[in-house]
């Protein structure tokens, strides 16, 4: 077999990082050449006595461990040469090191499902208590935790294993929906190409769109060790039946109750402390309707299970507030009144209606203040006084119907538009769509008459013209009340005999009166309210300023004084049976990452070069040299 001298370089190079530091070997050739070189001997005159001495060979013997003596030094000195020497060349080698715990991400689930009990009894611990204790068993080195909840919400990055076992001790569980896939993604972005493992502790009841498993596979298509801690392996021998569903509306309302048993149920269910029987077959829903109470309606199933959160809900219908409406006007025939009037037969029968004829008034203490078309002259400038004030500090409504002449009036600071030239020049008025609890389900018809109206700073535009884009229609916050202003003219246009127009009002009134709807204030796990601004919210566990409120706890909230309570009603969390099937369990002790270290070995050198140093100190002071 013939070896090429390329190869032997190759070899002899395999494992250094700076080949020109075998140049540094020439300094043991210099050593040796520099002991070999002996002195030239030196003339000196000795007394002749000294040959005279016995010659007990003891001189040899002094001779020889003389030399000996010098030959240690010059092993001493050798070595260190040759050890500065070989780190010069900066050697190193290779070793198999597991990389996938070098950053530890946590995907830790604190969906509704958590909340199931696993023992007997009161007090009994749930999975979320397991969870937490398997979570810290997995605690390493850098660790980043995210949580599974309607959306996944990272607590900590890169934290120190000291962080995350302080943040997993206070974790409290929540009651929102079960994100896994998307945390799992999420887990993935926190570890941006650095190598790591993602360890997902859950139930996998997943109600997200993106499957665990797959989000699973395109992580370790990256290269990512990816870990299921599956808490749910008594999935099947759980008992559970739940409330999942409610239609709600005004006067009634429609609740889901599902058995999620492979055996059929019977039980009571209370309804605002009435009972009803029901029987269920497994696997199948039932469903029942009733009558709503004004204020809080409260539905329970009389049975224990093992996941409690969805036995009982609370609807909270809206209570009828007493409000008291003006209609200022000189018109004999007002097309609003009657549609006033239909909204106190219809929604609110606890409204009562009052007219004003100026110069004729009435004292002016009402909740809702529309001001419709009037002679400018006759209006006292006191009466408009008093509506500024009860808008601003008593949180009254005013409501200006347009009407040619309306400019003459000194309204400038009530106005949510500045109003300019009046158009006698027909025109559509379409939906802007930017208020739904007004505009929605509406249209609007033209108006042959209109004023040029520019929007202020600060008020919402809800209807424009087709024409020119001036203002139609527009609201706007004064003090702690607020201001409309309806720039169709009913004596032109049609809009009057729409099916549209006593809407438009039923739900202006709504608004201008902060009237609640039953649909907003109840809602289930998962939806979402936004706000203009950051607003201080009271939650079932604490308080919190945020300008998006996700709903992610069961119970009753609090926003500006007004109730919102929110129940899980989700069918998917509410199966605690729930378990990943055989297909989708493959892969999941996936390899971990392994990767040959490069290490070097110039720490060894100088530990090797400190040890012969001291180690030649020693001997120097043993000889007595020192």
């Amino acid at each position: 077999m013939v070896i090429s001298v390329a190869e032997i370089k190759n070899s002899l190079f395999t494992h250094i990082d700076n080949p020109l530091g075998l140049y540094a070997l020439i300094g043991l050739f210099l050593l040796l050449l520099i002991y070999l070189i002996r002195p030239k001997p030196l003339q000196k005159t000795i007394p002749s006595l000294i040959f005279l001495m016995k010659d007990t060979g003891k001189s040899k013997k002094e001779s020889f461990f003389e030399r000996l003596l010098r030959d240690f030094l010059l092993i001493f000195h050798f070595l260190l040469i040759a050890i500065l020497a070989m780190s010069a060349m900066q050697p190193y080698f290779f070793s198999s090191k597991d990389i996938s715990n070098e950053h530890t991400v946590i995907v830790l689930d604190t969906s509704a499902s958590m909340l199931v009990s696993i023992g007997a009894g009161i007090g009994s611990n749930n999975l979320f208590e397991k969870a937490i204790s398997k979570a810290k068993s997995y605690v390493a080195g850098k660790t980043s935790i995210v949580l599974v909840d309607n959306e996944p919400l990272i607590v900590l990055k890169d934290g120190k294993e000291e962080e995350a076992t302080d943040i997993l001790t206070k974790l409290k569980p929540k009651a929102g929906l079960s994100s896994i896939g998307n945390s799992i993604l999420a887990a993935g972005d926190l570890l941006a190409g650095e190598k790591g493992r993602v360890i997902v502790i859950s139930d996998f009841i997943n109600t997200d769109s993106v499957e665990p498993i797959i989000a699973k596979k395109t992580l370790e298509a990256k290269g990512v060790y990816v870990e299921f801690v599956n808490l749910n392996s008594d999935a099947g021998n759980k008992n559970n039946i739940g409330i999942v569903n409610a239609d709600l509306s005004e006067k009634e309302s429609k609740i889901t109750i599902q058995n999620f048993n492979e055996k059929p149920l019977k039980f009571d269910v209370d309804i605002n402390g009435d009972k009803k029987n029901v029987a269920i077959l497994p696997k199948m829903n039932e469903k029942i309707t009733f009558k709503n109470k004004e204020g809080d309606n409260q539905v329970k199933l009389l049975i224990k299970d093992d996941f409690e959160l969805d036995n009982q809900i609370h609807i909270y219908t809206p209570v009828k507030k007493k409000i008291k409406v003006l209609l200022i006007t000189n018109e004999e025939k007002s097309y609003i009144l009657p549609a006033i009037s239909a909204y106190k037969d219809i929604w609110n029968p606890e409204i009562t209606i009052e007219t004003a004829a100026p110069p004729k008034m009435v004292p002016i203490d009402h909740d809702i203040i529309i001001l419709g078309k009037i002679d400018a002259d006759k209006l006292p400038k006191a009466s408009l006084d008093k509506i500024k004030s009860l808008v601003q500090k008593k949180g009254a409504a005013f409501i200006v119907m347009s009407f040619q002449g309306l400019d003459d009036l000194n309204m400038k600071d009530l106005l949510p538009v500045t109003l300019g030239n009046f158009i006698s020049q027909p025109t559509e008025v379409f939906n802007l769509q930017s208020l739904d609890e007004i505009t929605n389900d509406l249209s609007f018809t033209k108006t042959n008459k209109y004023y040029n109206a520019k929007l202020k700073s600060g008020a919402i535009a809800l209807a424009n013209a087709a024409s020119d884009n001036t203002t139609i229609i527009a609201v706007k916050d004064l003090g702690s009340g607020k201001i409309a202003y309806y720039g169709i003219i009913d004596s032109e246009s049609k809009f009057k005999f729409d099916v549209s127009y006593p809407l438009f009002w039923q739900q202006l009134i709504d608004y201008m009166i902060h009237s609640e709807d039953i649909s907003t204030i109840n809602h289930k796990i998962g939806d979402k309210v936004m706000f203009d601004d950051e607003t201080e919210v009271k939650t079932p566990s604490g308080k919190l300023k945020t300008a998006v409120l996700d709903f992610n706890e069961v119970g009753e909230y609090s926003i500006d004084s007004r109730k919102i309570y929110v129940n899980l009603l989700d069918s998917k969390e509410s199966d605690i049976n729930y378990f990943l099937k055989d297909e989708n369990k493959d892969g999941y002790e996936s390899e971990k990452s392994a990767a040959n270290i490069k290490r070097r070995l110039i720490a060894y050198f100088i530990y090797a070069c400190i040890i012969v140093l001291f180690s030649e100190l020693l001997y120097i002071k043993v000889r007595g040299d020192l």
